[in-house]
């Protein structure tokens, strides 16, 4: 059974959320995926300890995340921090019926297939 707490983790309630299109590159903060010139994404800005902050999500990523905080009476999670919270939760890894397993699978399975793509690029780039 999960045992986060709202109040531990919440990321706070300062924070400005909107959906655009990508005008350069990035990559989703939670799972890495390319975000091309044109692709939809999920910015994120807030404030904490006087600092300004930015992360970015692929809208699957964005949707996992609201989802998951919902459902853990959080206000909301930065991208960045969404996948090692959502692994925290799945606590017991005998568990297969933990209702989160399947939506940790999934990202840590995109997340791991993005950094071998990404790698491969590099590589390639370096070696020719």
């Amino acid at each position: 059974m999960c045992k986060i707490e709202g109040s531990d983790f919440d990321s706070g309630p300062s924070r400005i959320t909107r959906i655009e299109k990508s005008r350069k590159q990035r990559w989703c903060d939670t799972c890495d995926a390319e975000l091309a010139v044109g692709a939809p994404y999920v910015t994120v800005w807030w404030v904490s300890d006087g600092n300004n902050h930015t992360e970015v999500a692929c809208p699957a990523c964005w949707d996992a995340n609201e989802t998951f905080a919902k459902s853990h009476a959080l206000a909301w999670i930065s991208p960045g921090s969404f996948l090692s919270l959502l692994g925290d939760c799945v606590v017991d890894e005998d568990d297969p019926t933990d209702p989160w397993r399947p939506m940790l699978t999934e990202i840590a399975t995109r997340l791991r297939d993005n950094v071998v793509r990404r790698n491969a690029r590099v590589a390639e780039a370096l070696h020719g």
